[in-house]
């Protein structure tokens, strides 16, 4: 991922991306910004599940990015009355989401439908909060249509799953489709990504009637019948 291989395109996505775009929302007198966020400005929280008062301090330049991105949009509402809504999104997963195959639950139904083991960084404990694409969608869009919420913050999840729970989630799917064995391997563990980040969503839930409508499972039958179907050439 470019956060990654090209933190130089990180920083200017996501900061100087993000004051491009309150810019041309000041001057065109734009009614509110709805801004994507990220698990990641949460860091590695003590306690678990978070809601949105937990302190912020990110781990890596990702969620330095996305924070200052945060903190953009604080300063325009406050000196340009400019108005928005904040969305901190869970990992998103999910057919059409453009990923390269390259996040975790993406990367795991390639890997078991190209035959070749699961790899998982660390022991598979590290616990995420998934959240599908159709969801994240959702709450944007009631973001959107919100009309007396203003300058507040939002976590946006779906499904709270350790790493290895979601390798054998896949290895059993394609499994049972293809009837082969799924190896699941173990590399070192990463730097710099929390072990443990899951959500609460009460706010996101009264405030703006948000609920999740897709389970990992769902998604991730999805992610195989689509890679088999456009990429693979199977039905």
């Amino acid at each position: 991922s470019c956060k990654r291989k090209k933190p130089e395109e990180a920083v200017s996505v996501n900061i100087y991306g993000t004051f491009q775009i309150l810019e041309a929302a000041k001057k065109k007198g734009v009614s509110k910004v709805v801004f994507s966020s990220s698990a990641a400005v949460y860091g590695e929280p003590k306690i678990s599940p978070v809601d949105e008062t937990y302190p912020v301090q990110p781990l890596n330049l990702y969620g330095i990015t996305k924070l200052a991105g945060e903190k953009l949009l604080e300063s325009y509402s406050i000196t340009d009355g400019v108005e928005s809504i904040i969305l901190r999104f869970g990992n998103v997963f999910g057919v059409g989401l453009y990923t390269h195959w390259n996040s975790v639950i993406p990367k795991f139904v390639k890997q078991a439908l190209d035959h070749v083991p699961l790899t998982l960084y660390g022991d598979g404990e590290s616990i995420r909060e998934f959240v599908h694409i159709e969801d994240v969608t959702k709450a944007i869009m009631l973001a959107i249509d919100s009309k007396e919420i203003s300058c507040d913050k939002f976590n946006v999840g779906g499904e709270a799953a350790r790493i290895k729970d979601i390798a054998f989630i896949v290895s059993e799917q394609v499994k049972k489709i293809e009837g082969c064995e799924v190896k699941i391997i173990n590399l070192p563990e990463r730097i710099g990504e929390a072990k443990k980040i899951s959500f609460r969503i009460e706010k996101i839930k009264e405030k703006l009637d948000y609920k999740r409508d897709y389970t990992v499972e769902q998604g991730v039958s999805q992610l195989i019948d689509y890679y088999r179907a456009i990429v693979k050439g199977k039905t």
